[in-house]
């Protein structure tokens, strides 16, 4: 005898680089029509988990419709050109750096002045200019 079941799954996973994070996640429900056994409940429950998990996997522009209706994905994201690969030292800071390196000088007495010169530290103009290493290892020594 056939009955209807409601199955519910989820899928989140976190991405952490140079004190940037991202959380990507989706909660998902479905009837499923079975016919009373624990197979087709298991074959329902994993579909829709892995629908879950590839719309995770693929959530940074693009829309839900068409992961749902299996259009091919947009062109991978191009990071903005402050992110962007520096030849000699690794990733550059990120934003998020450079405002840690801001609020840890301030708790310092610093002035919003002196701050950039901070990056001469390093032989660079400005903070933005700091690899993500150079601006982490900054970040200890003013929390310090």
């Amino acid at each position: 005898m056939a009955q209807t079941v409601r199955i519910s799954a989820g899928y989140s996973d976190k991405v952490s680089e140079n004190y940037n994070s991202q959380q990507f996640s989706i909660n998902l429900e479905m009837d499923a029509m079975i016919n009373g056994t624990t197979a087709e409940v298991e074959q329902a429950s994993n579909r829709l988990f892995q629908l879950c998990r590839k719309i995770v996997d693929q959530q940074k522009g693009v829309s839900v419709d068409n992961l749902l209706n299996n259009q091919a994905p947009p062109v991978q994201f191009d990071p903005p050109q402050q992110f962007s690969r520096n030849v000699n030292n690794g990733h550059q800071c990120s934003e998020k750096q450079v405002r840690c390196i801001f609020g840890a000088a301030k708790a310092r007495g610093m002035t919003n002045a002196a701050i950039p010169a901070l990056a001469q530290r390093f032989g660079k103009n400005r903070l933005e200019e700091l690899t993500a290493t150079e601006a982490s290892s900054l970040i200890g020594e003013l929390k310090r």
